[in-house]
């Protein structure tokens, strides 16, 4: 048996795809799409049908690299310490936005979102690629914006989201 796979993509990808964009489509998974930001704009399509929380990153680190004050390589340190639950299939929780004491383990198909850019993950600068290696770490077969993770994702670009980019 196969590990399930995880999408990860942006929130305009999602939209992209929903309006029949065939390079957006492999980029999304068949399940439910799942939030993984501090501050989605839900009128822009980021919050999807919940949260993923174990891969929300702290607000106060958030704000911190938009400000200048760290750099990515200590966003990055920051996020994977700060990712203490279990992420493994089964076990990665999520809960919908109507209800939040209603949690579920996120399923095989699902697409994790946030705002950043392609262009942005591409380089290491967006969390979504740190969550996908440590996804991938914990059992999952990640999708990073329509590459799989573990076969066609250069070594260079996984080096780069160990170390918080450039």
């Amino acid at each position: 048996m196969s590990a399930p796979t995880v999408y990860l993509t942006n929130a305009a990808t999602v939209r992209a795809a929903a309006r029949g964009s065939e390079r957006s489509k492999r980029c999304v998974g068949p399940g439910e799409v799942w939030c993984i930001m501090v501050r989605p704009r839900h009128h822009y399509g980021e919050g999807g049908d919940g949260l993923v929380p174990a891969l929300v990153p702290r607000v106060e680190d958030l704000d911190a690299i938009r400000l200048g004050v760290i750099d990515f390589g200590e966003y990055r340190r920051r996020y994977v310490v700060g990712v203490v639950a279990d992420l493994s299939p089964g076990a990665l929780m999520a809960q919908l936005w109507a209800d939040p004491r209603d949690l579920g383990p996120v399923q095989d198909g699902a697409t994790l979102i946030c705002a950043c850019s392609q262009t942005e993950a591409a380089a290491g600068r967006c969390h979504r690629v740190f969550a996908a290696d440590l996804l991938a770490t914990a059992g999952w077969r990640v999708v990073l914006d329509g590459t799989r993770w573990d076969e066609a994702v250069s070594a260079e670009r996984r080096r780069r989201a160990r170390e918080g980019g450039a």
